[in-house]
């Protein structure tokens, strides 16, 4: 589920709002044969996230799929990009899973659920969970919130609609807004990835 770009996020109720991290989009499939991290575009990067994968293996609830991001921490406590784009060759580098959906539970599909109820059991679920896994948290007001991320030159925020079912692809269920301080500092984002020829 991919959300669209807006430039502003929403307002009201129906809406909760999220701390967008920067790193690299990932999914966590537990199942009888064990753990698989897939990427964004289906690429198996289980061996390159061995501490996340086996984070996932001590989780309760069964069969059961997780989406959230993988990123890479630096010396100062900020999410730092090129520091999990050095982990992908190198490795020594502190990453975490920040998990905001589960599709799966037990073995039942939520998709068709609303947001409000995945959340719910998402939140059941990672209560006591050990860094690496990290539950990513939600507020109600959109505009403080990009202010705050803002402030802390974080990517932006997602905004999503509570009623919303997890469905594969760009939906306007799903909406990003990004800070004005990572535009800046990001202006040149797409050489790097050009130079690493990275498939996330």
């Amino acid at each position: 589920m991919v959300p669209r770009a807006a430039k502003e996020p929403p307002t009201g109720p129906a809406w909760v709002h999220e701390p967008k991290v920067d790193g690299f989009r990932l999914q966590a499939v537990r199942d009888d044969r064990g753990v698989t991290l897939y990427s964004r575009n289906g690429s198996d990067f289980t061996s390159r996230y061995p501490a996340i994968a086996e984070a996932v293996v001590t989780l309760r609830g069964g069969p059961l799929t997780l989406d959230g991001e993988v990123v890479a921490i630096g010396a100062d406590g900020r999410h730092d990009f090129r520091a999990l784009m050095a982990a992908r060759s190198r490795g020594g580098v502190r990453v975490e899973f920040h998990v905001f959906d589960v599709m799966v539970l037990r073995g039942v599909d939520l998709r068709e659920r609303p947001l409000v109820e995945r959340r719910a059991k998402l939140d059941a679920l990672l209560r006591k969970a050990a860094l690496p896994i990290r539950l990513v948290d939600q507020y109600d007001d959109g505009a403080a919130l990009l202010v705050a991320a803002d402030e802390l030159r974080m990517e932006g925020i997602v905004s999503k609609r509570k009623a919303s079912p997890y469905v594969s692809g760009t939906t306007r269920h799903w909406l990003k807004t990004k800070t004005t301080s990572w535009r800046l500092a990001n202006e040149k984002r797409g050489e790097l990835f050009e130079k690493q020829r990275v498939r996330c």
